[in-house]
C-alpha cells in the first residue's frame, strides 16, 4: 500500500517511531499532570481563593482542575500551569497562615539624627489602621549605604491588606520625613569637567612632530 503511493518504507517507519515516541511522551505527561492533581487534591497545599507562587507563577487560585491549576496573575493574566510540576517543585503559599510582613527599606541622609527618624517611621507605622499591633512593626537600621542609611520597616498585616500597606506607608513616609525636615537622598555623581586644547589641533601638533622628526 505504501509502496502504491510511492512512499519509502524506511521513511514510514521512522514516522510511525517518532508518532509513537511523542504519543509516550504526551501519556506519560498526562499520568504525571494526574498524578500530581491527585496529590494535591490529597494534601490540599492551597485552594481557591489563595495566592500561590508555583511553577515560575504567581497568582490568585481560581480553580483546581484534576490535570492542572489556573492562576489569576496580579496584572490579572489567566495562568496555566500543569499539576505535576505544582506537585513536584517548591510551593508558596501567602495567604494560608493569614497574616503577613511587609518588608521595605527606607533610606535617610547620613546629616539625619537616626533616633529622630527611627521614631518617625514608628509613628507612621503605629497610624496606619491596617497595620497589626501584635506582632509590633519592625524598624531598625539595616544597612550604611553609598547614599543614605538604610531602615528596614517591617509592619506584619492580614494577608489580604498587603499591597494596601506596601504603598500606604511608603507614602506616608516620605511625606512625614519631608514634614520633618529629613531628606531621602538620591544617587548623585560629581562631574568635573577640565577644558583641554581641541582635538583637532592635538592632532595638527602630532603631525608637525613627525614632519620635524623627518626632517631631522
Amino acid at each position: 500500500m505504501l509502496e502504491l503511493v510511492d512512499v519509502p518504507m524506511l521513511s514510514a517507519t521512522a514516522l510511525t517511531t517518532a508518532l509513537a515516541f511523542a504519543v509516550g511522551i504526551a501519556l506519560g505527561d498526562m499520568a504525571t499532570n494526574t498524578l500530581g492533581g491527585l496529590v494535591l487534591m490529597s494534601y490540599k497545599p492551597f485552594k481557591v481563593g489563595e495566592v500561590i507562587t508555583g511553577g515560575g507563577v504567581t497568582g490568585k487560585v481560581a480553580e483546581i482542575l484534576l490535570d492542572r491549576t489556573i492562576l489569576m496573575t496580579p496584572d490579572n493574566r489567566r495562568a496555566i500551569v500543569p499539576n505535576g510540576k505544582l506537585a513536584s517543585d517548591s510551593l508558596v503559599n501567602f495567604t494560608r497562615s493569614g497574616k503577613r510582613r511587609v518588608d521595605m527599606v527606607i533610606g535617610v541622609g547620613y546629616d539625619v539624627n537616626l533616633s529622630d527618624a527611627k521614631r518617625v517611621l514608628e509613628k507612621v507605622c503605629k497610624h496606619h489602621k491596617l497595620v497589626l499591633k501584635d506582632p509590633k512593626p519592625t524598624i531598625e537600621v539595616t544597612e550604611l549605604g553609598d547614599n543614605s542609611v538604610n531602615f528596614a520597616v517591617r509592619p506584619h498585616v492580614e494577608s489580604a491588606d498587603y499591597w494596601t500597606v506596601f504603598f500606604d506607608v511608603q507614602q506616608a513616609a516620605k511625606i512625614a520625613l519631608d514634614e520633618a525636615g529629613m531628606n531621602i537622598p538620591f544617587p548623585q555623581r560629581d562631574v568635573h569637567l577640565f577644558k583641554h586644547g581641541s582635538l583637532a589641533e592635538e592632532n595638527k601638533d602630532e603631525e608637525n612632530k613627525e614632519e620635524e622628526e623627518e626632517e631631522e
